[in-house]
C-alpha cells in the first residue's frame, strides 16, 4: 500500500520495503504495529502534505518510543496534518473516516490560524514549510523560531501549540513532537541511513552465490510445473485407457476372462524370447 500511494522516499517497491523495514527497527514496534498503523490511512495524508514516508516514520518512531500505540500515533498524525493543509483538500472520504465534517474541520483550522497569528504565522505557512526540504522538522523548526521570539516559557508554548490543534489526543501529538524537535530529526536521519544501507544490503544478495542458486532453482521449478502441465492431459489420457481396458476385461464372461489370462499368461513366457 505503501509504494501504490507513491510517497515520498517509497515510490518503488524496494524502497517501501526499506523504508518501513528501517521504521519498525527503530520504533518501539512489531511490523503487525506498523501494518496497524498504515491501515488507518495515515500514508495519503502525508503525501497530500508533500511529506515523505521517512517523515511519517520519524513521527512514528518518537511516539511510538514514548509508549503510544503504532495504531493511534498515526491516527493522531493524520489528524494534526490534516489541521495544517486547507480543508478544500481533503475529500469527504478522509472526513469521514476522521470522524469530522467539512464544518467541523474549517473550524479547527481557523482556530489554528488564530493560535498560530499569536506568532505572526498562519496554517499555509505550516503547509508550505513541510513541502520544503526537511519536511515535518522544517515545519516544526519554524515553528520553533517564531514562538522563541516572543519570549513564551516551554510550558505557556506547549500550552498554546496544545490549544491551538485543538487540544485532545492529537493537541499532545504535537506538542509531543514539537518538545522533542531534535529526536525527531534524528529518527528521520536514521530512517533515511538505514534504508540506503537496507538497499546495498539487497544488492549485495543479489551478487551472492546462494541468490544466484536461489534464483536458477527457481527457474527449474516454474519449468516443472510448465512441463507438467504439459504432460498432464497424456497422463490423463492414458488412465482414462488403462480404465477402458478395465472396464472391457470386467464386462467378459468367465470364459472370456480365462482366455485373456490364458493369452498374456503366454505372452509373459514367450516374450524375453521374441525379443533374441
Amino acid at each position: 500500500a505503501v509504494w501504490i500511494n507513491q510517497i515520498k522516499g517509497a515510490k518503488s517497491l524496494s524502497d517501501a520495503t526499506g523504508a518501513i523495514n528501517a521504521a519498525v527497527g527503530l520504533g518501539n514496534m512489531r511490523m503487525s504495529d506498523m501494518v496497524s498503523a498504515l491501515q488507518t490511512g495515515v500514508i495519503p495524508a502525508f503525501k497530500m502534505a508533500g511529506l515523505s514516508f521517512q517523515d511519517f516514520a520519524a513521527g512514528l518512531n518518537v511516539m511510538t518510543d514514548a509508549g503510544v500505540p503504532a495504531n493511534l500515533a498515526a491516527t493522531r498524525l493524520r489528524m494534526g496534518l490534516a489541521l495544517m493543509v486547507a480543508p478544500s483538500k481533503l475529500a469527504s472520504k478522509a472526513l469521514d473516516q476522521m470522524g469530522l465534517s467539512e464544518a467541523q474541520l474549517v473550524a479547527k483550522h481557523q482556530a489554528l490560524n488564530d493560535g498560530l497569528s499569536k506568532f505572526g504565522l498562519n496554517a499555509s505557512d505550516l503547509a508550505t514549510a513541510m513541502t520544503k526540504p526537511g519536511g515535518l522538522v522544517n515545519a516544526l523548526s519554524m515553528l520553533k523560531n517564531n514562538i522563541q521570539s516572543t519570549g513564551l516559557t516551554a510550558q505557556q508554548t506547549e500550552q498554546v501549540i496544545y490549544k491551538s490543534f485543538g487540544g485532545g489526543r492529537t493537541g499532545q501529538a504535537i506538542v509531543q513532537l514539537y518538545s522533542q524537535l531534535g529526536r525527531l530529526s534524528m529518527k528521520f536521519d536514521e530512517n533515511l541511513a538505514q534504508q540506503r544501507d537496507f538497499a546495498a544490503q539487497v544488492v549485495a544478495y543479489h551478487q551472492t552465490a546462494a541468490y544466484q542458486i536461489d534464483t536458477a532453482w527457481s527457474n527449474v521449478e516454474v519449468t516443472m510445473i510448465e512441463l507438467g502441465k504439459n504432460l498432464a492431459p497424456i497422463a490423463v489420457g492414458f488412465m482414462h485407457a488403462i480404465q477402458d481396458v478395465a472396464q472391457w476385461f470386467d464386462n467378459l464372461s468367465a470364459t472370456g476372462k480365462k482366455t485373456v489370462e490364458i493369452a498374456f499368461g503366454i505372452a509373459a513366457a514367450l516374450g524375453p524370447g521374441l525379443l533374441i
